[in-house]
């Protein structure tokens, strides 16, 4: 017997996956109220960043063309207002494959700007050039024609006999013909 301690094992093993965690949009649910104030929640949050990006340029975009627009009093103003929050809230429901907006648009965007036949370690794969094969293929004149003068004239090889049996295959094929034309 050996004199080393014998280790207890751990019947109980723990398994842990934080990948839905992981996966769980960063959200912004209130703005720093400063040195010794509580930070000031924003009305209808949390808002994930695809809503708030969205709330900000509809926001900018709208007080930018309230010329074109506007003209309305109070009705402005909840135009401003009404329009971002509405749509940011509305983004929250809103899913493309299971995905964030902003993060499919994102992936979009990187299909549409990278390599045209896509990556491989890291560089952008390039189908390899096309090669050039140089053959020649050379046709006997229909009978009855005259040789053509700039085309020079070869001798056709002579037909070789058929064989006396049938052939089933092309290995027997050449095989046969292998052996006829032996002397």
């Amino acid at each position: 017997m050996s004199s080393e301690p014998e280790h207890e094992v751990d019947e109980d093993f723990v398994g842990r996956s934080y990948t839905r965690g992981m996966r769980a949009p960063t959200v912004h649910g209130s703005v720093p109220g400063g040195p010794g104030r509580p930070p000031l929640r924003i009305p209808g949050g949390p808002y994930s960043t695809t809503q708030l990006l969205t709330l900000g340029i509809l926001l900018a975009a709208l007080i930018a063309t309230r010329d074109t627009w506007g003209g309305h009093g109070l009705v402005d103003a909840l135009v401003v207002l009404g329009v971002p929050f509405g749509a940011a809230l509305a983004l929250r429901h809103v899913h493309i494959d299971g995905r964030n907006p902003l993060s499919a648009l994102f992936s979009i965007a990187l299909l549409l700007t990278g390599p045209a036949h896509g990556r491989l370690h890291d560089k952008a794969w390039r189908p390899p050039r096309p090669r050039r094969l140089r053959a020649r293929t050379q046709l006997a004149p229909a009978p009855g024609t005259p040789p053509s003068p700039s085309i020079p004239r070869t001798p056709l090889p002579a037909p070789i006999p058929a064989a006396s049996q049938p052939v089933a295959s092309g290995v027997q094929a050449l095989l046969a013909r292998r052996s006829l034309e032996k002397p």
